[in-house]
């Protein structure tokens, strides 16, 4: 079953800082203003926004990127809120960016079969307008069709700040998972892993 992104948790320094959340390529979503005290950590809640910004569907571009913004340096993670499944993922801000990725997954356990099947995937996110970005899965992936992309094969999309792309394995079984998967792009870019979850 898949997760859903519940909270941003933030956790301020020495200074009062405000934080913003943001959907860049979405003008509909009013930003999530948050000013938090010196040495506090605040939960931001955002399960009322989860089909604004959770990526459903694989091989579709999406207007759902968050972007976090604060007036000082913060400590930031998302929490996905689940009886069986809970997860945090850590935001590492710029040190997160980059133009050529490896996509790291396990590859020893297959994925659960729920009726909403759990695939292994990755997300993108632009940063920039006009990215061009190239994925060469090493396994099969899903296409928006319901065909597959084969292993090997270029993957070309095209994306503008905030836009979003969820590359999926076609495979429940841990060898079908698209571990070492080659992820390159034109600007900075960030990718968040799933798998399972």
């Amino acid at each position: 079953m898949q997760g859903k992104i519940k909270h941003i948790v933030v956790s301020t320094l020495s200074n009062t800082t405000t934080v913003t959340v943001s959907v860049p390529a979405n003008k509909g979503f009013a930003p999530i203003v948050v000013e938090i005290p010196p040495y506090t950590t605040e939960r931001i809640d955002l399960l009322e926004y989860y089909d604004l910004i959770d990526n459903h569907y694989p091989d579709v571009i999406e207007d759902k990127g968050i972007l976090i913004q604060s007036t000082d340096n913060i400590t930031a993670y998302l929490e996905q809120v689940e009886t069986s499944n809970p997860d945090i993922f850590t935001l590492k801000g710029r040190h997160a960016l980059g133009m050529e990725f490896y996509i790291p997954m396990q590859n020893k356990l297959d994925n659960q079969d729920f009726t909403d099947p759990a695939r292994s995937s990755f997300d993108i996110v632009a940063t920039e307008d006009n990215t061009v970005v190239t994925i060469i899965p090493t396994a099969p992936l899903t296409k928006a069709d319901g065909t597959t992309y084969p292993a090997g094969s270029t993957i070309k999309i095209t994306l503008n700040k905030g836009q979003t792309y969820s590359a999926r394995s076609d495979s429940e079984l841990a060898a079908g998972h698209p571990a070492g998967s080659y992820v390159t792009s034109t600007k900075p870019i960030a990718i968040t892993v799933k798998d399972d979850s």
